[in-house]
């Protein structure tokens, strides 16, 4: 599994790198007076489950892939 992070997150199986598959995507609202979120600090755990913050507003995502 592959994670881009940056305005938001994109979650990739790369099992296969001729065809990658997206599982997940999310793309949070801009914090007041920013243009996009700040993500970053990512941290998968062994079930999937995405933990991830947003250093401009101080928020934290917990994302599950279904």
């Amino acid at each position: 599994m592959q994670l881009i992070a940056r305005d938001g997150y994109l979650y990739v199986d790369i099992g296969d790198p001729e065809h990658p598959r997206e599982l997940a995507a999310c793309v949070p609202d801009a914090p007041a007076g920013q243009r996009s979120a700040q993500v970053n600090d990512l941290f998968v755990d062994r079930d999937g489950i995405v933990f991830a913050s947003d250093r401009g507003a101080g928020r934290v995502y917990i994302l599950e892939a279904r």
